[in-house]
């Protein structure tokens, strides 16, 4: 049995990014360009035109490594294991972890919520090689280790931390987002603490201008950087902050969270439209938005200084949209610890464009 990842079938509404996003990997190019994925390429010679029962390798250092930056490690399910427990403690003091979300993920997805005792047991496991991941909403898992306890039972000991965005959730496409100043490593003392969103489009997995989907969105093409990133702003806004007065948070004398709503949506663009089989073959078969949202001080002793943030996606499928579905929004990092340069160039455009100095 190899032991550096998995075999894996390409689903409905699948792509390569998506998969690398989702097994905590650093782009589509580790999995398409993986030596076990030679015969794919050749079947497969635009990464984009990819086919439902494709079978893909995905690879995991965490299969011989046994530990995760970010919150997972590999497992073996042996064989003819149908019900495995899994027990998640704080590696701290030992203390059982409630609530805690577990996932395996491998050829089938099994999903559970810890008890009490820190247990979740997921039943029906068939055979193969799994990613398994606990999170916990309120922390960030920065460490997890394995210990195998039996052929069907598995110990995580993660450790814990507070991070500001905790308290964040989505619902269907929409998103809520809370910053709490008091669990952030980084603020200090801000009068005004807003939010600041960027964003950057996809159809089917290309990046493209906001104008290239709908003419609507036309006046953020200037707003655009070349990697696709720009401030999320209308038109008429002159500020770089997402909640324009509303929902400002601070640490000033006092305690107050930062929190913004979105509920991105879309229908058929008049400049490109979702795929139909008979209406429109040449369509788009999945529109997506990366989100990169992070606390800012706007006003006080650290204007000007960023902080934590929290990355997310809203997609939708041509199936979707042929079903009359709004979308899905998706929390992808709680705690991201600071914006990319990428982030920081289309925040200069912003700026340049909109005459917006900050802290003047």
């Amino acid at each position: 049995m190899a032991k550096d990842g998995f075999y894996y079938s390409i689903r409905k509404g699948d792509t390569l990014s998506d998969l690398a996003s989702r097994y905590k990997l650093p782009g589509w190019r580790a999995i398409y360009d993986h030596a076990s994925n030679a015969d794919f390429r050749k079947l497969r010679p635009n990464p984009n035109k990819i086919e439902i029962g494709d079978r893909i390798w995905i690879p995991s250092k965490l299969a011989s490594s046994g530990k995760s930056p970010s919150g997972g490690c590999a497992i073996l399910v042996k064989k003819n294991v149908v019900e495995v427990q899994i027990t998640v403690k704080d590696k701290t003091n030992g203390d059982p972890i409630k609530g805690a979300r577990v996932t395996a993920m491998g050829a089938e997805f099994f999903k559970g919520l810890t008890n009490d005792r820190g247990v979740v047991i997921l039943s029906r496991v068939p055979s193969g090689d799994y990613l398994l991941v606990a999170e916990y909403p309120k922390y960030f898992s920065g460490k997890v280790n394995l210990a195998v306890a039996g052929e069907r039972s598995y110990a995580i000991a993660v450790d814990l931390r507070r991070v500001p965005h905790f308290a964040s959730y989505t619902t269907n496409n929409e998103i809520f987002i809370k910053f709490n100043p008091d669990n952030s490593e980084k603020v200090k003392k801000c009068k005004k603490i807003v939010h600041v969103q960027f964003v950057r489009k996809y159809v089917d997995s290309k990046v493209i201008k906001p104008g290239d989907w709908a003419s609507q969105w036309t006046y953020r093409n200037r707003l655009t950087t070349a990697a696709g990133w720009g401030v999320d702003c209308l038109a008429s806004e002159t500020t770089p902050d997402y909640q324009q007065g509303n929902g400002n948070g601070k640490k000033n004398g006092g305690s107050k969270i930062a929190e913004i709503y979105d509920a991105p949506k879309t229908s058929n663009g008049d400049k490109m439209g979702f795929y139909h089989p008979t209406t429109k073959p040449d369509g788009v078969k999945l529109y997506r938005n990366e989100f990169a949202t992070f606390a800012y001080c706007m006003e006080g002793d650290e204007c000007g200084t960023w902080y934590e943030g929290i990355t997310w996606t809203y997609r939708k499928t041509w199936q979707e949209m042929r079903d009359g579905k709004i979308g899905v929004s998706t929390i992808t990092n709680y705690n991201v610890a600071a914006p990319s340069q990428s982030h920081l160039d289309a925040f200069d455009k912003f700026n340049e464009e909109k005459g917006f100095v900050p802290c003047e």
